[in-house]
């Protein structure tokens, strides 16, 4: 009796004593909880207030629908042009900012001369630049490069808080309208929003818009009148497109006699693009402007052209978009 008696008490003790190690183990966790709470609430206070330093910035340029700063400039006449007379003349502006020695600027000035004659209906592109007007006169002769006005030491792009060229901004009717872009590709895109037709639907004509080939060659949408077309809006980096991918060139490869003629709006690069390996044209559309236009709603996903309009509502996903395609 005495050997068990010795054992339970033993026994007992061990038992006391893990609970007391737990008892303190949950003593401690609740401490260390109640540390971890009071620091995350001190945390998110700092957050909140910026502490960190890691709250977003604000978007480059002057906050949108701020009021456009004043100005008045020279033109390469010698003549004076303010922002209320550039207003007069167009509710919406581009101001696009550059500077004598900037590669990247005089490597545009082909497409902004273009853009100048594209969207002269709907946007008034004026480049502000520095120098002598000679110079810049000799700069865009040759693509008859308009609009360019001369700031004397940056003030009008300090005003608009430009710190690199090229960069861009939109005014509407005297009001920031868009954030700052920087660059060529962020002006490109600032341009093909400003653009943008508006959205189409079943019966609705197609409207003008201008994408490139893979070749570069500028092709409007509005020139698919002669026949059937599927317009099929694609992305090489989409996983549902290259499932489909096999199903859709066998169609394209041996379409059935009254087959509508194919032509892919594709967003990525032009080398992805050019790997997908289609025989039909292939459109860019990085912006995503034509997507928006059509209302697409994704990728794969396409509509039907019939004598200039807009044929079907928009199928959305490889079964539909084979079925309007009548390869299923």
């Amino acid at each position: 009796m005495t050997g068990t008696t010795s054992a339970v008490a033993v026994l007992a003790i061990a038992v006391a004593a893990l609970a007391m190690f737990e008892l303190w183990a949950l003593i401690h966790v609740l401490r260390q909880n109640g540390r971890l709470l009071l620091r995350l609430e001190s945390v998110e206070e700092k957050l909140a207030n910026g502490a960190f330093g890691n709250a977003p910035p604000p978007p480059p340029g002057l906050p949108v629908n701020s009021e456009a700063p004043a100005f008045a400039l020279s033109d390469l006449s010698g003549g004076t042009v303010s922002l209320e007379m550039l207003l007069e003349r167009s509710n919406l502006l581009l101001l696009l900012f550059s500077e004598p020695g900037c590669a990247a600027c005089e490597a545009a000035i082909p497409e902004v001369a273009q853009w100048q004659r594209d969207y002269r209906e709907q946007l008034l592109i004026v480049p502000v630049s520095r120098g002598s007007a000679k110079e810049n006169r000799i700069k865009g002769a040759k693509y008859d490069l308009r609009n360019v006005l001369l700031q004397t030491d940056r003030e009008v792009a300090q005003s608009y808080k430009v710190e690199g060229t090229p960069s861009a901004v939109l005014v509407k009717e005297g009001r920031i309208d868009s954030s700052l872009a920087a660059g060529v590709d962020e002006i490109r895109g600032l341009v093909a929003r400003a653009t943008l037709p508006a959205s189409v639907k079943a019966g609705d004509p197609v409207p003008s818009l201008r994408l490139p080939d893979l070749s570069g060659k500028l092709i409007d949408l509005a020139q698919f009148q002669t026949r059937r077309t599927l317009m099929l809006f694609w992305s090489p980096s989409c996983g549902f497109c290259q499932q489909m991918l096999d199903d859709l060139k066998r169609w394209e490869n041996n379409p059935k006699e009254d087959a509508p003629e194919l032509v892919v709006i594709a967003a990525g690069a032009l080398d992805e693009n050019r790997k997908q390996g289609f025989r039909s044209r292939v459109l860019l559309d990085p912006y995503y402007a034509a997507s928006q236009v059509f209302s697409s709603g994704g990728t794969p996903s396409a509509v039907l052209v019939e004598e200039g309009r807009v044929a079907s509502s928009v199928a959305v996903g490889a079964e539909a978009v084979l079925t309007l395609a009548g390869a299923r």
